[in-house]
């Protein structure tokens, strides 16, 4: 007899028609098999062979045969267990007592140094069966229901069947039969699930055969030709199905694509991480018809902070064979490039050609120098007043802090504070200007409303008053040029143009830009919008112009349901990159990523998690990004963060990849 039927795992007998009188004659002892988990089938007709059975969880053991039924010929009782599988020499004896058509169920005690089990066994009364299976089988990228054979018997007497060989790109939909019944009652029937593999066609026809072997007597072999017309298909899916965040707590989502082509798409998910599993590995869809696959997160086995794979989507679309899903995940919280910060930040700035990052902070008053390569403070300098904003010298030589009413004038160098002038006002912003000289604004809770710029004398503390601006007036000297430009925060539209020189107002442009970020090596500038301008443009208007500026440009912005403009960008030479913060609502509130785009087409390349969570004393308090910084080389990122519920702020280093 072949081997399959040795070899067949008893537990598929008991599956299928293991009630049936007429499959089941007569059970000569219960079965109790509380520890083995698979059986023995034999029957006096078949020679002297080894059977195979299965004690589970003994690993490599010796075992004895401690009782077998009379019938059953054994010619040694001991042997050994590999990986929990042993097996047993031996035959059936011909007994007149099971002389009907039937299986009959017995019993096999063996045991080991550890434990005793039950190993079922049974004798088979084969009778005369006999196979009924179609000659073809024919899949066609029109049909609208899935590939299945029926395997019949029309015999009297029980079928044994399995599939010997079929095709390299067919194979048994175990989505579709949990077990595959090899066992076939008299006039019994079964259908088999087929599906083709994907990434096993890649259109046109193909024809094979399926194989089955059978205790048929009349046939032991049965050949069934398949052909299939994989037609034109085209697999269609939604960007919005692409990528998903599990987040912190998530633990399901689902995706859904459709076949939009005249043919048979055949897909399977693959890559999928640990902690990710699917309802549906694979299968197959008609012209026309969608499918819905459900993703769960295991949260038990996510690694921890913020993990991003790619799964695939493989079809034998020949246009689309390879479709890339982003899954992101947040675990347990990884602090590990977190670094605490006492105080509460004011305003920070990067220096590039020292990796210095330069930081105000209040309780304590301090200005801080970090030096980003060491992860270590190189110096710190007490403030006479909570400080406001910051500026630092194009030459990284010194430092502008300001107050409420004071300006403090800052060698950097040596750290140590140069000067102490009192101003008007809460210093919104501060800048250098030219021959010893600054510019400030005034800040408010639209208390100030209507203000000037002012000019400040570094040497002597004398102030001149500029022209009229709003209060919280943002001003950034131009890279490299003797002009500073300043916008508007509260109002819809003013921007500036400031002679550094001469202290006066070049322009006055009707240009709505907000909050704005000098980029391209200071040629161009971004709004908080995302509006690219060119900063010659701006330099070339003189007195007003109610025309304002046509932009070169805009960002691409990130797939994200929201977009309420840019909290921070920071432009990277090294990198030929902009790395930006974007705002989530109307307020503070700021994605948790931040996103790379190309210096040329200003086009998001990719972006990068930070952690969302900081533990403080054993409790996660959410942060939210209000700064982020390229080092030098453009390879690693610096995030500042601050708690969202309290004052706790924090650095977080993140490597930038190509």
């Amino acid at each position: 007899m072949n081997n399959f039927f040795r070899y067949t795992i008893f537990i598929l007998l008991l599956s299928t028609y293991s009630c049936s009188k007429s499959f089941m004659d007569e059970i000569l002892t219960p079965v109790k098999n509380s520890s083995g988990e698979s059986g023995i089938i034999i029957s006096p007709d078949w020679g002297e062979s080894d059977y195979v059975f299965t004690c589970p969880n003994i690993g490599n053991a010796d075992f004895i045969i401690e009782k077998a039924p009379e019938w059953l010929n054994i010619i040694s009782n001991s042997g050994k267990l590999i990986n929990s599988v042993g097996s047993i020499h031996c035959k059936a004896s011909n007994n007149p007592a099971f002389n009907k058509v039937g299986i009959y169920i017995d019993k096999i005690v063996i045991t080991t140094s550890l434990k005793t089990f039950w190993i079922p066994v049974s004798y088979i009364n084969e009778g005369d069966p006999s196979i009924l299976v179609p000659k073809t089988l024919s899949i066609n990228s029109g049909d609208y229901s899935h590939p299945s054979f029926n395997v019949g018997n029309q015999g009297k007497g029980i079928l044994l069947w399995n599939i010997k060989t079929m095709p390299s790109w067919l194979e048994v939909d175990s989505s579709r039969i949990s077990t595959l019944n090899t066992v076939i009652p008299e006039y019994g029937t079964f259908q088999v699930a087929l599906k083709i593999k994907s990434g096993s066609l890649t259109g046109g026809n193909l024809s094979g055969s399926i194989v089955l072997i059978t205790n048929d007597k009349n046939n032991p072999e049965v050949t069934i030709s398949v052909s299939v017309n994989i037609g034109n298909p085209t697999l269609s899916i939604y960007s919005s199905y692409t990528s998903f965040d599990f987040g912190r707590t998530e633990t399901t989502k689902s995706f859904s694509f459709s076949n939009q082509g005249n043919g048979l798409l055949i897909w399977s998910v693959e890559n999928l991480p640990d902690w990710l599993s699917t309802t549906k590995l694979s299968g197959m869809l008609n012209a026309y018809t969608s499918e819905s696959v459900s993703l769960t997160c295991n949260r038990n086995l996510v690694p921890a902070g913020i993990s991003e794979v790619k799964i695939t989507l493989k079809t034998n679309d020949t246009k689309n064979p390879a479709q890339l899903i982003t899954i992101r995940v947040r675990g347990a919280n990884n602090n590990a490039n977190v670094y605490a910060v006492a105080g509460k930040i004011a305003d920070a700035y990067y220096n590039k050609n020292t990796d210095i990052l330069y930081y105000v902070t209040t309780q304590p008053d301090k200005l801080i120098s970090y030096n980003t390569k060491t992860k270590t403070i190189t110096s710190e300098l007490n403030l006479s007043k909570a400080p406001t904003c910051l500026s630092v010298s194009e030459d990284g030589t010194k430092a502008l802090v300001g107050h409420g009413g004071v300006i403090t004038s800052i060698d950097l160098k040596n750290n140590m504070i140069l000067n102490t002038f009192s101003v008007n006002g809460i210093l919104s912003d501060i800048e250098f200007a030219a021959n010893n000289w600054c510019a400030y604004t005034e800040g408010g809770s639209y208390n100030i409303q209507s203000t000037k710029i002012y000019w400040v004398n570094l040497s002597t503390g004398n102030i001149t008053n500029g022209s009229s601006v709003y209060e919280d007036c943002v001003i950034k000297k131009v890279p490299g040029k003797d002009y500073i430009i300043g916008s508007e925060t509260e109002l819809s539209s003013g921007l500036y143009v400031y002679d550094i020189n001469t202290r006066t107002e070049k322009a006055d442009i009707f240009e709505s830009v907000d909050f704005f970020w000098y980029v391209n090596d200071g040629e161009n500038f971004v709004s908080a919008t995302g509006d690219v301008f060119r900063v010659s443009d701006a330099l070339a208007i003189t007195n007003y112009s109610s025309n304002g500026l046509s932009p070169i440009g805009k960002l691409q912005r990130a797939n994200t349901n929201t977009f309420y403009g840019y909290e921070y960008i920071d432009y990277s030479k090294s990198s030929k990159s902009l790395f930006c913060l974007v705002k989530s609502d109307y307020s503070s509130a700021v994605f948790p990523e931040v996103y790379q785009l190309d210096d040329i087409n200003y086009a998001i390349l990719k972006s990068y998690s930070y952690e969302d969570y900081y533990r403080i004393n054993n409790t996660d308090y959410q942060v939210q990004a209000k700064y982020v910084f390229a080092n030098g080389l453009g390879n690693e990122l610096i995030v500042l963060r601050n708690a969202t519920s309290i004052n706790a702020w924090s650095f977080e280093f993140i490597a930038v990849t190509k």
